[in-house]
Order: structure tokens, then C-alpha cells, then sequence
């Protein structure tokens, strides 16, 4: 008797030969979802019907793979640490839209990254004064180290939103602020 058979008391059920899976040619798209629609919630926070901009605004293209799946666990996880909204303002983008908009030719947009623009109402920065951009400057620091801790490797500082990704390899943060607080 087989060692699942010892354990379990029985044989082995055979289980037929799997066809095997055809790649796609495209990648898969999200087509005006409705509040219905099976996929539309992400995440408590965050969902395809939302303001949330998680597919390619110009053709609705998104690539819901591996990386968009852990990206947006650690993005939820973000945005419970924060404990208030976090904005995506850009999702995934076709290599159209990318060219468009001047994004970097190997763009982790390409494949799946956000820019958020975090709200002020945190607790984590309640005690805060000063101007907006001065409170603005302190969120986005903060976040940038959980996101860091949570296992972002892309991290871009811009004057009012967080650039994140989820990229192979080593940590690379830059910073492309304009304003000085």
C-alpha cells in the first residue's frame, strides 16, 4: 500500500492528465466591471470600480498576475497601516498609454505599479503642523519606509504621491521632489 493509502486508509485516487494551458496572446483586460462583477473587489480598500485607477485608463488592460496580486496584498497592508485613503492615481499601462503619458521606456507600469497620493486625515501624522507641503513631505516619508518594510523594491519620492513597485532584485528608490519644506 502506497504512503497515501497508510495515511489516509485508501488508494490514491488517479486523477486524469491535465490539458496543458495555451499562453495567451493578450494580456487580459477588465471590461467595465460592475459592483457585481466577481473581480471587483481587491481588497477592502481598494477595487476595480472605485476611483482607484488599477487598469490602463486609455483600453482597460491589466495583467492580474502574481505581481499585481502581492503588490496589492502589501498596498492593503499600507493602507491599514496608514489607517486612512491612499489613492492610486496610476495602475498598469499598455506600452501606448505608457509612451503617452513620457513614462520610462521598461516602466514597472508595464507590468504592474501605483502611484499613490496619500490623504493628510492620518492619525499617523496628526500631531503634524505646518503647510500642506510640509505635512505632504512627513506622510510620504512615512510611507515610503512601511512600504519598504512591507517588501516594496521600487520606491519614487514626487512632491505629492509615492511611486511603488514590486520589481525583482534589490531595493531602488529615487527622488524626483521639486519643492523644498
Amino acid at each position: 500500500m502506497s504512503l497515501f493509502g497508510r495515511i489516509f486508509g485508501r488508494k490514491k485516487p488517479r486523477t486524469p492528465a491535465l490539458e496543458p494551458i495555451e499562453p495567451q496572446a493578450e494580456a487580459p483586460t477588465v471590461p467595465n466591471v460592475s459592483k457585481n462583477h466577481p473581480i471587483s473587489p481587491v481588497h477592502p480598500n481598494f477595487s476595480f470600480v472605485s476611483s482607484d485607477r488599477l487598469s490602463c485608463p486609455c483600453c482597460g488592460e491589466i495583467i492580474l498576475d502574481y505581481r499585481f496580486w502581492q503588490h496589492m496584498d502589501a498596498e492593503q497592508q499600507l493602507r491599514t497601516w496608514w489607517d486612512a485613503p491612499l489613492a492610486i492615481t496610476s495602475g498598469h499601462r499598455c506600452a501606448g498609454h505608457n509612451k503617452a503619458v513620457g513614462g520610462a521606456e521598461k516602466s514597472q507600469h508595464l507590468h504592474f505599479a501605483t502611484d499613490n497620493t496619500p490623504s493628510l486625515n492620518s492619525p499617523r501624522i496628526a500631531a503634524i503642523t505646518g503647510s500642506g507641503d510640509r505635512r505632504m513631505a512627513i506622510a510620504l516619508g512615512l510611507l515610503a519606509r512601511e512600504a519598504e518594510r512591507l517588501g516594496f523594491t521600487g520606491i519614487g519620492h514626487y512632491d505629492s504621491w509615492l511611486h511603488l513597485d514590486r520589481r525583482p532584485g534589490d531595493l531602488v528608490e529615487w527622488d524626483e521632489r521639486t519643492r523644498s519644506v
